[in-house]
């Protein structure tokens, strides 16, 4: 078989997979992915809470309870404080008040710093935020009500403060939205085994032996595991570009996250004295790629929104060659559509090991037609429907799977739309060999 085609697993967390086959258990892939974006959200939260704590909670303390005062500079210094870990410097200026008719003098500072309590890392940094001040001139401070010497002036914050609260606010997201996401990939697989569970005591009861004559066969939906609304069966959407879009999603809020941090560090080293502008067009230049990635996860979204979910539904299954069912699809949304067709396709896939990897090279051997329509426009609150017949030839392939081989069925959505790339969405369903009859394909 000459391939068309090869697909990779993307973003597969502790589930490296070998065809149907991984090499730990769903439960433990299920926890390890639930631990890993647990810690990025309390990652978040933590850094989210020291910002907080030491950027706005001084100041929002300042202009709610304590008294501000108009004063005079009179001198300045910095002070310096040394540790184990180095010494750190904290820009002072004597100011002249008066409180309660009564002049008073006391050194004030900016307590809002990455470190706290005022402190930077570097004199020079403490020098540059002195010659913002002019001895003799007048600044606004805030004065502590049960502690006159305590002092705070507030000057304009760094616009870099902003890309340093974006760090902790992309962890926040990733981590909720990956624990969302297991979560609810927890929830399916539990109601797909609940699903699994009826649909064999169903045949059982049924007397249907297809299970033991067919066991390379995969089981079709039924009424009872996924009722239609105008058909007995809805066909599931097979989840080809959510799932690439999640991935992508998650590796853009790294990469922002990431670049952004980087993108601080530099600025902060050119405002510190160490200019090198190599190093901080390399951190702009990631940003740049940032800001694009992000700019087609939102066409993306742009898109997915304009064009609307897809139903399909179908009068039964499993499908048998020589039969005809009856298809119901209703298109959702607000967009102008060039061509709508739907096929039934027939893939054939191989999955082998290349290496560390597994490859799943994929080809289409049968497409039917089965419905077309052009130039039309689908509105919001209105959806386009239709109904056609769906004719099985008699000497198709049945379905088939094992390990590395694989013979999938699927109902085949393409959408040539004005203004947007081509979207396709592929429903699967299942085709039973007849008892007898050659088979083609």
């Amino acid at each position: 078989m000459a391939p068309a085609s090869r697909n990779r697993q993307w973003l597969i967390l502790f589930q490296k997979k070998r065809g149907e086959h991984r090499t730990i258990s769903p439960r433990a892939a299920f926890w390890a992915e639930l631990g890993i974006f647990l810690l990025v959200l309390l990652a978040g939260l933590i850094g989210l809470s020291i910002l907080v704590s030491r950027i706005f909670l001084p100041y929002w303390r300042a202009i709610n309870d304590y008294r501000p005062r108009l004063a005079v500079v009179r001198e300045m210094r910095i002070l310096e404080q040394k540790s184990e870990a180095g010494a750190v410097f904290r820009p002072e200026i004597l100011v002249e008040f008066e409180v309660d008719s009564r002049t008073k003098a006391a050194w004030a500072f900016d307590p809002r710093t990455p470190l706290g309590n005022g402190y930077l890392p570097d004199r020079r940094a403490a020098e540059r935020v002195l010659g913002s001040f002019r001895q003799g001139g007048l600044c606004l401070v805030y004065v502590n009500p049960e502690n006159g010497t305590e002092v705070f002036v507030f000057r304009e914050l760094p616009w870099w403060i902003w890309l340093v609260l974006f760090v902790p606010l992309s962890l926040v997201i990733l981590g909720g939205v990956g624990l969302a996401m297991v979560v609810q990939a927890g929830k399916e697989r539990s109601l797909l085994a609940q699903v699994t569970a009826s649909s064999s005591r169903f045949l059982l009861k049924a007397g249907a032996a297809s299970s033991q004559l067919w066991p390379t066969i995969p089981p079709p939906l039924s009424s009872q595991d996924s009722p239609g609304v105008r058909l007995p069966i809805r066909l599931p959407l097979m989840p080809t570009e959510l799932g690439n879009f999640f991935g992508w999603f998650l590796g853009s809020l790294l990469w922002n996250g990431a670049s952004l941090t980087v993108l601080t560090w530099a600025w902060t080293g050119v405002w510190a004295g160490q200019q090198d502008w190599l190093f901080f067009a390399f951190a702009c230049l990631l940003v740049v790629v940032g800001a694009a990635w992000l700019g087609a996860m939102g066409y993306f979204v742009a898109r997915q929104w304009r064009v609307g979910p897809t139903i399909v539904e179908i009068s039964g299954q499993p499908l048998i060659p020589g039969g005809r069912y009856q298809v119901y699809v209703a298109q959702f949304g607000h967009v102008k559509v060039n061509r709508l067709s739907i096929s039934l396709v027939c893939e054939e896939r191989v999955v082998f090991p290349e290496g560390t990897e597994t490859r799943t090279e994929s080809r289409e051997v049968a497409k039917i037609r089965l419905f077309r329509r052009e130039a039309f426009e689908v509105r919001s609150g209105l959806p386009f429907e239709a109904f056609f017949d769906l004719d099985l030839p008699v000497g198709v392939m049945h379905s088939f799977r094992s390990p590395h081989n694989q013979i999938v069925w699927m109902i085949l959505v393409e959408k040539v739309l004005v203004g947007l790339t081509p979207i396709k969405r592929y429903f699967p369903v299942v085709v039973y060999p007849r008892q007898s009859g050659k088979v083609t394909i």
